[in-house]
């Protein structure tokens, strides 16, 4: 007897456990993918890489010495007027030093977790400012007007290379289409930021999360007029870098050429959105532009190495101005 009610006792012990054990996790195939596409973009960079001399990029990278460090000031420049358009968003309730820091801090996050965990960290530490749906709508409208004003100007230097100079049909072909579609996009992204659709949304994720929140009013056109001009300067100081970037390399450091490479570039990333940060997909891109304008293609790879690099350096400063901060309390204007 005693052991059939031991027997029963420990069978019942066994099915409530059974009962209360956390059900087995399915697999994350978005995780899945995002790190099959990483391990796809890094085997296509090592494979770009390999197809030149060691001793051919490493003349190419002598070539342009030190005097590299100068992307870091062009690109402290472009967030430096993208934070001026969002303290126009903000209406001035903002200090630009503040979205400044943020804005460091957030793009090297994103940049090291392969773009995840920058917004999230934008959107906190702007809360402690002014109201989080009104954060949210501003982080959405600062996204698209960020995009957007970089979908025109490629598009534009898109169109410009298209019309005169001399490309792979196929390659004709494509980027042309690319061109017209993202500009006429991005006019519409534009006049969207100037209804309720991303205050909406603010105040809807705000509520999603718990909080109570009534969504912002729209963006008034004085303030949107006063934004888009820094956004545009951003994308025009990118497009600066690869002029600087080319003359380093002792090639022709034709404005109209670097645009073009911008928006080439950009397509490329585009086009690959689901390799993070488009590894791989950047270097392939810029060797074989390189090579379509008669350079090295090795000078190309190097181009992007270069980029990328200035792009880790300015990550990590970012995220150390955030932990060397840590106790920042947010600035109203």
């Amino acid at each position: 007897m005693k052991s059939s009610a031991s027997a029963a006792v420990s069978k019942d012990t066994a099915e409530a456990a059974q009962a209360t054990a956390p059900a087995p996790r399915g697999v994350n195939w978005r995780k899945l993918l995002d790190r099959l596409f990483l391990v796809g973009g890094l085997v296509m960079l090592v494979y770009v890489v390999s197809r030149y001399p060691l001793a051919e990029l490493g003349a190419a990278c002598a070539h342009m010495g030190g005097k590299v460090a100068l992307t870091l000031f062009v690109a402290l420049g472009w967030h430096s007027t993208n934070s001026m358009g969002m303290y126009y968003l903000f209406d001035g309730r903002v200090r630009w030093r503040t979205l400044m820091w943020v804005r460091l801090a957030a793009e090297g996050y994103n940049s090291l977790l392969a773009g995840i965990g920058g917004e999230p960290f934008r959107i906190r530490a702007l809360s402690r400012v002014v109201p989080s749906d009104q954060v949210v709508a501003a982080v959405i409208r600062d996204k698209v007007l960020d995009h957007t004003t970089g979908y025109i100007v490629s598009g534009v230097f898109i169109v410009y290379g298209v019309l005169f100079y001399t490309l792979p049909e196929a390659m004709r072909a494509l980027l042309a289409t690319y061109g017209v579609i993202v500009v006429l996009v991005s006019i519409v992204g534009t006049a969207l930021v100037l209804t309720r659709l991303p205050s909406r949304f603010g105040g809807f994720a705000i509520k999603l999360l718990g909080g109570s929140a009534t969504a912002p009013e729209p963006v008034p056109m004085r303030l949107l007029s006063r934004a888009l001009p820094w956004y545009f300067a951003g994308r025009i100081l990118g497009v600066c870098e690869i002029v600087l970037l080319l003359h380093l390399l002792g090639l022709n450091a034709n404005p109209m050429r670097a645009g073009f490479f911008d928006g080439v570039l950009n397509a490329a990333g585009t086009l690959a959105f689901m390799v993070p940060q488009a590894v791989g997909v950047f270097e392939g891109t810029s060797s074989f532009l390189f090579k379509t304008f008669g350079f090295a293609g090795s000078a190309g790879v190097v181009f992007a190495l270069v980029r990328r690099a200035r792009m880790l350096v300015l990550s990590l400063l970012g995220v150390a101005l955030h932990w060397l901060g840590r106790d920042w309390k947010g600035e109203t204007g």
